[in-house]
């Protein structure tokens, strides 16, 4: 159940990029019977002893506070329930938590530095490749930057350029992502949490505010497009890999830097061992 006592909301246009943000504080719950106009909203709820909470409304069904110990780093909460959006079928999600942000290139690099490639118990699929399942050796030999170390293919001598430590990692495999996520003691989202927490159906706005610039990748959070939970990036910058499989392909979602803007609508699959 959310917190006792009085919470107090505060709004402002989603189109509204102002800094400093020009919130207009909307009262303090309960609130009843209220009106709101038909535009999509950005909510900021605030309440003493727990963490601040961002979303949109509409978007957002609710809203929970979580102290600053209940939540994990880096990550927002978002409700379960039924969810009817993406490629397949109904299913029924518990609560969860999602990084607020895309995994950055100084995430990744503790990653590599504690041992990630040579480690084998974050890599807990067979690593298929054109339908031969390869050693461990082999497969290692494929993930390599582009000076023949362990790491994204995009990186050179082990290591990202110096000013790029905020921007999202790219050039690594489902099967990297998919190790990565396990040595943070986290998984990949399924499409069904990803498409839930990106709320597509509200994109028109988002869309604006995405990096679909033609330019590369951006700092994470350099965009203004904020999901409903209070995620960003979801849309544009770089796809993100989800668990689960199409056939011998894996989903990639939310379209790229480079791509139309319509990409962040419809699923992408790709071979595990692109990067």
């Amino acid at each position: 159940m959310p917190p006792s006592g009085p919470l107090l909301p505060d709004l402002r246009d989603y189109l509204d990029t102002t800094e400093p943000a020009r919130w207009v504080f909307f009262g303090r719950s309960p609130l009843e019977n209220v009106e709101l106009p038909i535009s999509v909203l950005r909510c900021r709820i605030v309440k003493e002893g727990f963490e601040p909470v961002e979303g949109t409304v509409p978007g957002a069904g609710q809203f929970r506070l979580h102290t600053r110990a209940e939540r994990p780093p880096g990550m927002v909460w978002v409700p379960g329930g039924a969810d009817t959006t993406g490629p397949a079928a109904q299913v029924t999600l518990e609560d969860y938590w999602l990084d607020q942000y895309e995994v950055t290139n100084r995430q990744f690099k503790e990653f590599v530095d504690r041992g990630g490639y040579q480690s084998r118990e974050f890599w807990k699929h067979p690593l298929i490749k054109d339908g031969r399942t390869l050693s461990w050796e082999e497969a290692r030999a494929e993930f390599r930057d582009g000076t023949g170390r362990p790491g994204p293919a995009t990186w050179e001598l082990g290591s990202y350029p110096e000013d790029r430590a905020e921007f999202p990692v790219t050039g690594v495999s489902w099967y990297e992502a998919a190790a990565y996520a396990e040595s943070a003691g986290k998984s990949l989202p399924t499409v069904y949490h990803w498409y839930k927490a990106a709320t597509i159906y509200l994109s028109a706005a988002r869309l604006r505010l995405s990096n679909f610039a033609g330019r590369g990748p951006a700092r994470v959070g350099a965009f203004a497009g904020l999901g409903a939970f209070g995620t960003y990036d979801m849309a544009g910058s770089v796809k993100e890999w989800c668990a689960n499989p199409a056939g011998n392909r894996y989903y990639t979602l939310g379209g790229g830097w480079s791509e139309p803007t319509y990409l962040f609508n419809i699923p992408d699959a790709r071979r595990p061992f692109e990067r």
